[in-house]
């Protein structure tokens, strides 16, 4: 399978791999789908649908597989909410802390309470970073690792966790000192990172 932005790991995908008679294909699909986003309704309804397909007694496999994957997927956010949290807790000025995919999609987040709307921080910003890491490529430069914006009235820290997840910190200027800021959110990348790249 491709990166976390593949347009071809969709469930739609694994259907019409399906239906073409390539079951193992489309089971490879959504085995990679649910690895990546173990909550997906479509993905799970597709996969039960599929492996209990004329074998009996898999069905019933297949469903208690999921319950443990969902009860361990419900332990890993609440530890990400936690780190996340304690980020927040120990800087000053902290206005959000995000758990962010490369394709901007948030797999957790600790806003301040009537902060900003993070969606649309952690869309741009992974978005800054694909287009960072793409001009590096191009520069014959590795990814990068660490990023920050600085604007009037906000600092952006984005400290790569995986090649697919990054941490996004959003920081008051008269908050944190930079530096202290970035150790600590390196600090926080390690920590998570077993978790994430689970």
């Amino acid at each position: 399978m491709g990166d976390v932005t593949d347009p071809l790991v969709t469930a739609t995908h694994a259907r019409l791999r399906a239906g073409q008679g390539d079951r193992e294909g489309a089971l490879r699909i959504l085995g990679e789908l649910l690895r990546r986003r173990p909550r997906d309704g479509e993905a799970r309804a597709l996969l039960r649908s599929l492996h209990g397909a004329g074998r009996p007694g898999v069905a019933g496999a297949l469903g208690r597989w999921l319950a443990a994957l969902g009860a361990r997927v419900e332990r890993g956010q609440e530890m990400l909410d936690d780190e996340l949290a304690a980020l927040q807790a120990v800087l000053p000025g902290v206005r959000a802390v995000l758990l962010v995919g490369l394709d901007g999609m948030i797999a957790a987040a600790c806003p301040r309470d009537g902060g900003e709307s993070v969606e649309w921080i952690a869309a741009s910003y992974a978005d800054l970073v694909r287009r960072s890491d793409a001009a590096n490529r191009e520069a014959g430069l590795e990814v990068s690792h660490e990023l920050v914006a600085a604007a009037g009235d906000a600092t952006v820290l984005f400290r790569r966790v995986t090649p697919e997840y990054g941490l996004l910190m959003l920081l008051d200027p008269q908050g944190s000192p930079l530096g202290r800021a970035r150790y600590e959110l390196a600090k926080t990348a390690a920590r998570v990172l077993p978790e994430v790249s689970a």
